[in-house]
C-alpha cells in the first residue's frame, strides 16, 4: 500500500516517458550512482556522519530517480524506493548496517541505470 502511494498509482498509471526525460533520468542515475558510492565507503570506513550527509544531498534525486523508472518498470522502482527506506531506517544506527543498505541502494540505482538506457561504475568501498 505504501509503495502504491509513494509511486503516485492514482489517476489512469504513469504515462510513457519521453526521451528528454529518459536522458536525464540517466544522468540523475549516474550522480546518484556516484553520491551513493561515497556515501557507502563513508559508512564503510565507520564516518556515519558523512556518510549520512552525503545521502541527505542527493535525496530528492532519489525520488526523481524512481518516479522517471516507475513507468518502465513499476516493480524495480519499488524496490529502489524501500531499498532507500532502509537507508533511512539506519541513518542513525550502526555504520555497518548502513553501510549494508547503501550497497544495497546502489545496487539498485546500478539496475535502474540499466532499465533507464545507460550504465553506472560498479562501486567498491
Amino acid at each position: 500500500m505504501l509503495i502504491a502511494g509513494l509511486l503516485g498509482a492514482c489517476g489512469d498509471g504513469p504515462s510513457s516517458p519521453s526521451s528528454s526525460d529518459v536522458d536525464r533520468a540517466g544522468g540523475d542515475a549516474e550522480r546518484v550512482s556516484e553520491s551513493l558510492c561515497r556515501s557507502w565507503r563513508a559508512a564503510h570506513d565507520g564516518d556515519a556522519a558523512s556518510a549520512v550527509a552525503r545521502f541527505d544531498a542527493i535525496h530528492g534525486s532519489l525520488h526523481s530517480l524512481a518516479a522517471s523508472l516507475t513507468p518502465m518498470d513499476r516493480s524495480l522502482a519499488g524496490r529502489f524506493l524501500e531499498s532507500k527506506a532502509a537507508v533511512e531506517a539506519n541513518l542513525d544506527g550502526d555504520p555497518a548496517e548502513l553501510s549494508s543498505a547503501l550497497e544495497s541502494l546502489h545496487q539498485l540505482t546500478r539496475e535502474a541505470a540499466v532499465a533507464l538506457g545507460t550504465t553506472v561504475s560498479v562501486c567498491t568501498p
